[in-house]
């Protein structure tokens, strides 16, 4: 029950208890009243003897006793329209109370349907959250999961290597330098590539770069750089080619295999490999293509000194640890030659014709020398 009911139906109370005070109140005053009034007659009648008078009075009696019934009739009539009205203000209260308590029912019924409708939120906002916190362990499970299956398949093993930039290196031979087991899985091999590029390095003086790179999902792709080939070691008949970085391959190259452009070498000691790669390196491509063959001519003052046999037909004579910068002057020195002339630049440049062995050109005194200008030029000797 609503305070507005409450403080209604207090007043009612109120009211009702001051009626039946005065109503007791009105009671007594009247029988009070009354027996004035009958001592008062009493009074009279006991001192007037007269019967016509005291008919007089009691007609006056039954007369005062008409007006009091009529007066009582009055005052029930009004009793009970006060009744009536206090039933009409009591349905009406009673009507508004009820009123007052349907809406503060649909109130509770709304603000219930609230609370259900926020408490329903936050279940949902609490469920959201337990999901995304449960999506990622889901996640990683199912990754683990997959990631088991994987490795427990066959699938987990399968690799394929090809391998390009190879020209004198058999395939087989380079996916064999990675020493890769068919039982090691793919993922090992993905993340231990920089360790096959070593292998294959190793394995192969051909080799100047590798890498190992990765084609989903099991392919690896090798490329390879290799080193190029400056001359070709004469062994016993036999070809072997000198790399730029001064190895020797031994692996034996067949005649016709050879370059028409090939530098042959016959170079007594291995450690003059490297030498002869950089010097012929550091020559002039022009000068490089003539020369034909390089042997040892070892000397007492030149350990290293080699004779060079050019296409153009003449011979140089050259310590190998100076042949770029010597043969710079190469082609100055041979434009003025009409025959087949040996060079000597083991010190300086001297220069006398291959058609007379060394003792009749010094008898006749037909050598030549060099001068600063690069042109040859006749000394007798004495």
């Amino acid at each position: 029950m609503s305070d507005e009911d409450k403080k209604g139906s207090s007043h009612r109370e109120e009211w009702e208890r001051r009626n039946r005070e005065y109503q007791a109140a009105q009671d007594t005053e009247r029988i009070r009243a009354e027996r004035e009034r009958q001592r008062n007659i009493n009074q009279r009648l006991g001192r007037i003897v007269d019967p016509m008078a005291k008919e007089i009075l009691e007609e006056e009696q039954k007369i005062q006793s008409i007006a009091r019934q009529k007066q009582e009739q009055v005052s029930l009539a009004d009793s009970a329209r006060q009744a009536k009205k206090a039933v009409q203000l009591q349905k009406r209260q009673a009507q508004r109370a009820k009123r007052q308590a349907q809406k503060q029912a649909k109130q509770n019924q709304r603000q219930a349907r609230k609370i259900q409708k926020q408490e329903n939120r936050e279940q949902t906002r609490k469920a959201r959250r337990h999901l995304a916190r449960l999506i990622p362990v889901f996640l990683f499970f199912m990754f683990l999961t997959v990631i088991s299956a994987y490795f427990i398949s066959p699938y987990g093993k399968m690799k394929q290597f090809t391998v390009s930039g190879s020209n004198h290196q058999d395939q087989a031979k380079v996916i064999a330098a990675t020493k890769v087991d068919e039982r090691d899985y793919t993922i090992t091999v993905l993340t231990n590539r920089k360790n096959l590029a070593k292998r294959i390095q190793k394995a192969s003086p051909w080799v100047r770069q590798v890498s190992v790179g990765y084609q989903f999902p099991t392919t690896f792709p090798i490329q390879i750089e290799e080193y190029a080939i400056v001359a070709y070691q004469i062994e016993n008949q036999k070809a072997f080619p000198i790399l730029a970085n001064g190895q020797k391959v031994d692996e034996e190259v067949a005649e016709n295999e050879m370059p028409s452009d090939a530098i042959r070498t016959q170079l007594a000691d291995e450690e003059l490999y490297p030498i002869l790669s950089e010097q012929l390196l550091q020559l002039n491509q022009e000068v490089r293509e003539n020369i034909q063959e390089i042997q040892s001519s070892a000397s007492k003052a030149s350990e290293d000194l080699v004779t060079l046999t050019m296409r153009d037909g003449h011979q140089v004579l050259v310590p190998l640890s100076e042949l770029s910068r010597k043969l710079t002057y190469y082609p100055s020195i041979v434009k003025n030659l009409q025959e087949p002339t040996m060079i000597d630049m083991e010190a300086g440049a001297y220069g006398y014709p291959m058609t007379s062995d060394e003792k009749t050109a010094q008898e006749s005194g037909l050598e030549m020398a060099v001068n600063q200008g690069g042109a040859l030029t006749t000394v007798t000797q004495n």
